[in-house]
């Protein structure tokens, strides 16, 4: 029976000196400051580190990357990555003044390999193309002087473009 007693003793003894220090470590902390919760991680299918780039998931996707250079020699980046042919790189919102660009740099990274088109843009007219086999660019002007910019991936097929009846 003293056995019995002595191993009651020594759980409550535990069980009061571990409410005393949680108790304790309880006060030490504002009221204010909160417990962190655990976020859960997802993936996602245009995170490079979950998927191999070669994959054919990949076979479809289009990366445009275009390299702009002002008349001041600033250079200003835009991207964009989807699984269209076509990409809207600047919109007027971005304030791009289409008489101050100077040249640009066009790249598509589409199924492992690069395509490139760069060159100077005339601002004769206030809308400027370009075109090589693989790609196709408009910088046009809005009303208020800013620029609207888009890409095309024809991977030689101008035809793409073209705009037909039905038969």
């Amino acid at each position: 029976m003293s056995k019995i007693l002595s191993f009651q003793n020594s759980i409550n003894n535990d069980k009061i000196s571990l409410d005393n220090m949680f108790n304790n470590s309880i006060k030490d902390y504002p009221s204010s400051r909160s417990i962190p919760v655990p976020i859960p991680q997802s993936t996602s299918k245009n995170n490079l580190q979950d998927y191999n780039l070669y994959n054919d998931t990949f076979d479809n996707y289009y990366r445009f990357n275009l390299k702009i250079i002002t008349t001041n020699d600033n250079e200003q980046m835009f991207s964009s990555y989807n699984n269209k042919e076509y990409a809207n790189l600047i919109k007027t919102y971005h304030n791009i003044e289409f008489n101050n660009l100077k040249q640009y740099e066009l790249n598509i990274l589409h199924k492992e390999q690069f395509f490139i088109l760069k060159g100077e843009i005339n601002k004769d007219l206030s809308t400027f193309v370009d075109k090589n086999e693989n790609i196709f660019i408009e910088f046009s002007q809005d009303c208020s002087g800013n620029t609207d910019c888009t890409c095309y991936f024809l991977n030689k097929n101008i035809d793409s473009l073209c705009i037909s009846p039905p038969n």
